[in-house]
């Protein structure tokens, strides 16, 4: 009859209990736990290597699949039926989004779903499981079997960065490599971040509340790994970007685009010497596919917000820049700003008037008691001083009144540390900010 459940012959029983029984051995005997993420245990086995488990891969390479290297099996952490195989459903969409690519340049991996079984443990395997970190199980657990691809997550390399170069952690440096992620994640908690707290009752504002935090604290690890001259190999983000604009191409969207989905072999940081970075996602379990253009509103389902697929690559945009060439460009920015606000000043009578009083007193008195005086002179003026005092030394210039090396001359002790008192000449409010802008003026100065 139409609909009717296709009953089990003893022969296709006898099968899949065989198959199940070596799914459950190489989980209790020979798989070693290398992962743990927030939806599930990853181990790592070898079919090649293991006789005992001959059966199973005879099973999966009937299916078509070459069994080659070592695999990957993930334990779905949750027991929730068909969770699991829809996640196999969505990782194999994935991959073969990935495979069929015309040109794979450039592209982040996708690890190859060999197969999915939901199968019954017995109280030994579920004692090992649960050990290992897979909380709930009943009697059953969702397994989804997949290529081994060695590396790993990007919030646990950037973690190691931050402890690495931040002397607060001086003392996990020896083992950082060794730590696992829950642990990293507590000791920069503890140390670095806020903890999320909101008032709000409705579930969704809770959460809302929570990503702002988690935003931030995001954003204080960012803005340290910056500051300690962490540079992030620009090809990481380059290799998620691209497969998700492919994936997004090809009606399949991740929504599950944090750093812990990303996994990376080779250097995180680029430079000589440095390996060349490898990405590859994980992870499927919130994926969906959709017809015809992407939307953002594939982000929200069901009262559920979803990570952004490329909230990733926007957040650490900023890391793939080094901390000098970033003053580069801020010099840069400055100096057009100057030259313009130089031609802007020169339109108005009062300061055309201060610049041939300026002008005078530098013939007479020369250019270091001249502009000393002025920095007090001008605090009442629209203008912050800098904006005057720079103005006014590249009309100088212009006019021939002094030369790059005596504006040089003047401004360098500015901006030198006495060794004794450790402080400078600048006199003036605005601190760091001013000294900051001071430098960029010499560097200005130095192809005027």
């Amino acid at each position: 009859m139409q609909g009717q459940a296709t009953k089990e012959t003893p022969e296709a029983r006898l099968k899949r209990e065989m198959l199940e029984g070596q799914v459950e051995l190489a989980l209790y005997k020979f798989a070693k736990k290398f992962n743990e993420g927030t939806s599930g245990v990853v181990f790592k086995i070898d079919l090649n290597n293991i006789p005992e488990l001959s059966g199973l891969k005879d099973a999966i390479e009937k299916e078509g699949q070459n069994i080659e290297g070592a695999q990957a099996i993930k334990i779905v952490k949750i027991y929730i039926p068909g969770a699991g195989r829809r996640e196999f459903e969505m990782q194999t969409r994935a991959w073969e989004i990935f495979s069929k690519a015309k040109d794979k340049t450039g592209l982040a991996k996708v690890a190859r779903p060999l197969k999915f079984f939901d199968i019954p443990v017995d109280e030994e395997t579920k004692k090992k499981l649960r050990e290992s970190g897979v909380t709930g199980i009943n009697n059953r657990v969702e397994v989804i079997i997949m290529d081994y691809i060695p590396g790993t997550d990007l919030a646990t390399l950037l973690y190691r960065e931050a402890i690495r170069r931040d002397n607060r952690f001086a003392h996990l440096r020896q083992e950082v490599d060794e730590l696992p992620f829950d642990v990293l994640q507590k000791e920069i908690s503890q140390e670095l971040f806020y903890a999320p707290k909101s008032k709000a009752r409705d579930a969704t504002q809770k959460q809302i509340d929570a990503e702002t935090v988690w935003n931030q604290n995001a954003q204080i690890l960012y803005n340290l790994l910056h500051h300690k001259s962490f540079v992030l190999n620009p090809q990481v983000l380059s290799q998620i970007e691209k497969t998700i604009k492919l994936f997004h191409n090809n009606g399949f969207c991740f929504r599950d685009g944090h750093q812990r989905n990303f996994l990376i072999e080779g250097d995180l940081e680029g430079g000589p010497g440095k390996q060349e970075p490898r990405v590859t996602l994980i992870d499927f379990g919130s994926s969906t596919t959709f017809e015809g253009e992407f939307s953002e509103e594939l982000y929200q389902d069901g009262g559920k917000r979803y990570y952004d697929d490329l909230a990733v690559v926007r957040d650490l945009t900023p890391l793939c820049t080094s901390r000098q060439e970033e003053l580069n460009q801020e010099s840069q920015r400055l100096g057009q700003s100057l030259i313009a606000n130089k031609e802007r000043l020169k339109s108005r009578k009062e300061y055309l008037i201060f610049l041939e009083q300026t002008k005078e007193k530098v013939k007479t008195q020369g250019m270091a008691s001249s502009f000393d005086h002025l920095w007090a002179k001008l605090s009442g003026l629209p203008l912050p001083p800098f904006e005057y005092i720079s103005a006014t030394i590249l009309e100088l210039i212009d006019q021939g009144a002094i030369t790059l090396q005596e504006a040089k001359d003047y401004l360098v002790p500015l901006i030198t540390k006495d060794p004794k008192t450790k402080k400078t000449r600048l006199k003036i409010s605005g601190g760091v900010s001013i000294e900051n802008k001071i430098r960029s003026f010499i560097k200005i100065l130095e192809n005027y």
